[in-house]
């Protein structure tokens, strides 16, 4: 479900959104505002903690076209967690909702299956909550062109930081795919600063969102390039929690949207020896000496490897710092 910008300044009074009959993005008309969350409380009776979590799709069955759930209904219980959207809702044409996707083996960014977001108010959830911690969105996409003409055939990523079915929800993140126009936005802004850049149709492309809890901010990902923020999360439209409660995977009135390879998962922290940043093996070598005392002539807070405070932070205790962790080598 997605959340309309037209309810944006009733949001900002803050608040958690209710809803009761729509889902997906958000749209306006359908929420109050009842006593709003203290900053950085967690709502009770969120879904355990299911996160980390992967899934490429290829352990079901293809041609499947009522995933995750055999009825589809709001709620429902389907396998590896996934669910449908927890209220009853339609697309902006009028179709109801949530519905199933499906497991298509026409597109596959690993393996030989994803899911297809092939039908409209097509609504499936991953739901959890953790709390803290820095933490990826990563979801495959695959937008097919020439299909989608309606106004409304977008698709959307979804994050929430509050998801207490059936009706306390708040949004963070709505990474959409306006395959009409061509362009990806971030729903929760106007246009036309909501314009994120081109979509890359017909290809699989890599679409992330960088959460870090602590910080309070998102960032927006693709093709491996950094589109938006990082951004207030918990705040993003009125005042939620700080917590991922639930991925929301969303097909107002889109067609041949294909989404693999999803997961949420703690950021990797980099490997501290690794100074040039290397990725091509052996990622440790003599670069790295090089770059650590290129950083160490440039007084470089890098160089402060062992994170001295008493002057000079840049001694000789460093090199044998950077030696020590060079022998431990990256994970």
């Amino acid at each position: 479900m997605k959340v309309s910008m037209s309810f944006v300044m009733a949001a900002v009074a803050g608040g958690i959104l209710s809803t009761s009959a729509v889902a997906g993005p958000y749209r306006p008309g359908h929420h109050a505002l009842p006593t709003p969350w203290a900053h950085g409380q967690t709502p009770p009776n969120n879904p355990t903690d299911a996160f980390p979590f992967s899934d490429n799709f290829d352990s079901y069955t293809a041609g499947t076209s009522n995933f995750p759930c055999a009825t589809a209904s709001p709620n429902c219980s389907g396998p590896n967690g996934w669910t449908l959207w927890a209220t009853a809702e339609t697309s902006t044409l009028g179709l109801t909702g949530p519905n199933n996707a499906s497991i298509s083996t026409l597109h596959a960014s690993s393996g030989t299956k994803s899911m297809a977001l092939d039908r409209p108010a097509v609504d499936v959830v991953q739901a959890g909550s953790v709390t803290s911690g820095q933490w990826v969105v990563h979801v495959d996409t695959y937008i097919t062109s020439g299909v989608n003409t309606a106004a409304s055939a977008t698709a959307y990523i979804i994050v929430l930081n509050t998801y207490v079915a059936p009706s306390t929800f708040n949004w963070s993140c709505q990474y959409q795919f306006d395959a009409p126009t061509g362009r990806i936005r971030n729903a929760n802004l106007a246009a036309p600063g909501n314009d994120l850049g081109a979509i890359i149709f017909d290809q699989w492309v890599p679409a992330e969102i960088l959460i870090d809890i602590a910080a309070d901010t998102y960032t927006y990902k693709y093709n491996g390039a950094t589109i938006f923020g990082p951004t207030p999360y918990s705040t993003a439209l009125g005042t939620g929690a700080h917590a991922i409660a639930a991925l929301d995977l969303f097909s107002d009135d889109a067609v041949g949207v294909f989404y693999d390879n999803v997961s949420i998962q703690p950021a990797s922290t980099p490997c501290y020896a690794n100074c040039d940043g290397s990725t091509i093996p052996p990622i440790l070598n003599v670069n790295d000496f090089i770059c650590f005392q290129t950083k160490y002539a440039q007084n470089d807070t890098y160089a402060n490897c062992d994170n001295s405070t008493i002057p000079p932070v840049l001694n000789v205790n460093d090199f044998i710092c950077f030696q020590t962790k060079y022998a431990q080598g990256c994970p």
